[in-house]
């Protein structure tokens, strides 16, 4: 019955000792304390989605490309205790500071690690990116190995 971020926030707080174990979620609740309406945030919020706009437009406009291929991710990384996850590039943030149409498709596995691609276009391209996610998952289906199997490693 998890419907919102607050939601989240109590459903950990109610299991804190398993879902809290290692890790707090103090940006969720900063998320939660944010006042969408203070000129502060509005002038963050405007310039980071500014910048992420100009530069999937100026990308798209250079290349010619109707969207974008990234990976979603790095492979998975051993959790740190200490430091948390470390800040890796990912292929989502644009899309996702810009206000910008995106999926994320399974592209196979890196050492039984499961990784993927993100296509990303401007807002309202819904509709070419799901064509283009299918075309990229039927593309990619003969490296995606049967569940249970073992990937031979070259």
């Amino acid at each position: 019955n998890v419907a919102s971020l607050a939601d989240v926030v109590a459903a950990n707080r109610e299991l804190a000792d398993v879902e809290l174990r290692w890790f707090g979620q103090e940006h969720f609740e900063r998320a939660l304390d944010a006042d969408p309406t203070s000129p502060t945030y509005r002038s963050a919020r405007e310039r980071n989605q500014t910048a992420a706009e100009e530069g999937l437009s100026s990308a798209l406009a250079t290349t010619g490309a109707v969207a974008l291929l990234a990976p979603t991710m790095d492979t998975a990384w051993p959790i740190d205790l200490v430091l948390g996850d470390p800040d890796v590039a990912a292929g989502y943030r644009l899309a996702a500071v810009a206000g910008a149409t995106s999926v994320s498709v399974p592209a196979g596995r890196i050492e039984h690690l499961p990784v993927g691609v993100t296509l990303c276009a401007p807002a309202g391209h819904e509709g070419l990116i799901l064509e283009l996610a299918a075309f990229v998952e039927r593309a990619l289906a003969p490296l995606a190995p049967v569940a249970g199997a073992e990937v031979a490693q070259p």
